[in-house]
């Protein structure tokens, strides 16, 4: 059907055709519907009008069904069904109460921030909940649909454009490695120490399929003499090893509080590490989806904060 025919179609008009085939009476359909008789039986002229058949003929003394309306009765009550059940009020959430199972999907270095105090706050909040998380990279559409996460957080320079979006938290980076190997300093790196490390960085053409790059792979491409080029963050790959990594830096300072790791500088001339909230446009109106959303947001304002 095309839009200027759509446009003609009054949705009390579906409603009557309902009342019109049970009762199979203009009288008895007006008063199940609270309506005059003659305003029953203009609406039975407007369906037939816009449908191109009789719809109820008279049998006798009595009103039967022509085989299109018995053939459109399931379909007009499957609409109106759904109808009534899409503008229903949303369920009121009450995470105390609630046994949902929460997917959300946590890359780059977003488990490593967000996750403990995440899991904290639902154990707290919704304790009959779960709470399924998965960490991969890269984010693809795949990924993402099978089965349906409620929420993804990733590197902001990584987001899909198509899909509602919220910056959570801009952190400075930080270059990490091991105690036994290196020695504390904040200052900045020069070329000439960037070339003297041994980085971790990101697989520049994976990124580059992607759109985008990570800034260590952009800032030391052209820097760093030798590298081990790997798609994942891992932590325990800098403990026993000379290797180091760029990390944003309230991470980093949380993951040198065991001593085992130290920070080795500062990136100088780097973009800022941006996270990203994102989540299925369809989860918009999701009670449920929308608390957690709300809970990642606070959790990233009090990293900002602290």
């Amino acid at each position: 059907m095309d839009s200027a025919r759509l446009n003609r179609i009054d949705l009390n008009l579906l409603v009557r055709f309902a009342a019109l085939a049970d009762e199979r009476s203009v009288t008895g359909a007006a008063r199940r519907l609270g309506l005059s008789q003659p305003a029953t039986s203009a609406a039975l002229a407007r369906l037939r009008d816009l449908l191109g058949d009789e719809l109820l003929v008279r049998d006798g003394r009595e009103m039967r069904l022509t085989a299109r309306a018995q053939a459109l009765r399931a379909p007009v009550a499957e609409i109106l069904a759904r109808v009534q059940l899409t503008l229903a009020p949303s369920p009121a959430f009450e995470p105390s109460e609630s046994r949902r199972e929460f997917r959300v999907l946590l890359a780059d270095f977003a488990g490593e921030l967000l996750l403990p105090p995440l899991a904290e706050r639902i154990e707290r909040e919704a304790p009959l909940a779960t709470l399924r998380v998965r960490s991969t990279y890269p984010v693809t559409p795949g990924v993402l649909a099978e089965p349906p996460v409620d929420l993804w957080v990733i590197s902001a320079q990584l987001r899909d454009p198509r899909r509602p979006f919220q910056r959570l938290l801009e952190d400075e980076w930080l270059v990490l490695g091991s105690a036994r190997f290196h020695r504390r300093s904040e200052k900045a790196l020069d070329g000439a120490a960037l070339a003297r490390l041994r980085f971790v960085i990101g697989d520049e053409q994976l990124e580059s399929n992607l759109g985008s790059q990570t800034p260590e792979t952009r800032e030391f491409r052209r820097r760093v003499r030798a590298a081990l080029v790997y798609d994942r963050w891992e932590v325990g790959m800098l403990r026993g090893s000379a290797l180091v990594r760029a990390v944003p830096a309230r991470l980093a300072r949380r993951l040198c509080e065991s001593g085992e790791l130290v920070p080795v500088g500062k990136l100088a001339n780097a973009a800022p590490h941006s996270l990203a909230l994102q989540w299925p446009a369809e989860r918009d109106a999701d009670p449920g989806a929308r608390w957690l959303r709300e809970r990642v947001t606070e959790l990233a304002a009090e990293l900002a904060d602290g």
